[in-house]
Parts: C-alpha cells; sequence; structure tokens
C-alpha cells in the first residue's frame, strides 16, 4: 500500500467494494448474508457519494451496522475486515468512529 493518502483512501475504496461484492456472492448462495450486503450497499453509498461526510453520516454508518449486528447475518472474517476497513478509511479521512466488535 502507497504512503500517499489519496492513494490509500482509493485503495480503501476498491477493497471496501470487493466486500460488498463477496456479501453480494454469499447472499445468492446464502441468504444469511443478505443483510451484510444491504449494509455494505448503503455504507459504501455514504463513502463514496458523499461530497462531505458528516455528523449525521456517521450516526447513519453506525446505526447500519449496528442494525446488521442483530440481523441473522455473515459473521465471519469478511464482515470483521469489512468492519476494520470501514473505520480505518474513515480515519484517513479525519473522523473516529467506534463500531461493535472492533
Amino acid at each position: 500500500m502507497s504512503d500517499n493518502k489519496e492513494d490509500k483512501i482509493k485503495e480503501f475504496e476498491w477493497r471496501l467494494q470487493k466486500f460488498q461484492e463477496i456479501f453480494e456472492s454469499f447472499a445468492h448462495e446464502k441468504k444469511i448474508s443478505q443483510s451484510n450486503n444491504d449494509a455494505a450497499g448503503k455504507i459504501n453509498s455514504i463513502l463514496f457519494e458523499k461530497a462531505f461526510i458528516n455528523e449525521n453520516d456517521l450516526l447513519e454508518i453506525k446505526r447500519l451496522i449496528n442494525w446488521t449486528e442483530r440481523q441473522l447475518h455473515w459473521d465471519g472474517v469478511s464482515w470483521m475486515d469489512y468492519k476494520l476497513h470501514v473505520r480505518a478509511y474513515l480515519g484517513f479521512k479525519g473522523f473516529k468512529i467506534d463500531l461493535p466488535g472492533i
């Protein structure tokens, strides 16, 4: 991974998108990961499509992850890694967020 902040952000965006693709493929095979797929899609939209992330966006991200944690969901290493990547991505953008389980 590059030392350049913008390169790191782009790398994290790529990785977050790949996690969403994993959850989507799992959702087709096993209904258990549908909630992961739904949450990752909404979270990635917030992260990638908004010019500026604000406090309400952080609350929505946390709400989506908490919602997923309460649903029947894929609670494997991919989900944990996704949450770690969300937290690190937001850290590169200057935000701190506490997420369940990490």
